[in-house]
């Protein structure tokens, strides 16, 4: 699954129903269907999957505006920054579990949000 849909439904005018229908055409879940599936498990990892995950929504609602506002040459840049540092971060997740999958103890990544 490439990505989550959730957090939008209320301003969108859409009912869950169509809103699931949309993300099953892209290939995606909501979020529902995610928290219906796993539970509270979903949030038990650790905060640096929840940082990069909000990176990524920063970077997406940064250029939404951008490309929106008359001069959106600064908030592009400023996009292209909070990618870079998402970019950044999943790679050090990503070495993490390299590290851990040939036996080594990983790199530290926080505590889960929830215990």
């Amino acid at each position: 699954m490439p990505i989550i849909l959730g957090g939008m439904r209320p301003g969108t005018g859409m009912s869950l129903f169509e809103f699931r229908r949309v993300a099953m055409g892209h290939g995606v879940a909501t979020m529902e269907d995610v928290m219906a599936a796993w539970g509270w498990h979903a949030v038990r990892l650790p905060l640096a999957y929840t940082v990069d995950v909000g990176l990524v929504d920063a970077a997406l609602w940064i250029l939404f505006i951008a490309n929106n506002a008359d001069d959106p040459s600064g908030l592009t840049k400023i996009a292209g920054v909070v990618v870079f540092v998402f970019a950044a971060l999943g790679a050090y997740i990503w070495l993490s579990a390299a590290d851990q999958s040939l036996g080594g103890p990983g790199y530290p990544l926080g505590r889960p949000m929830r215990q």
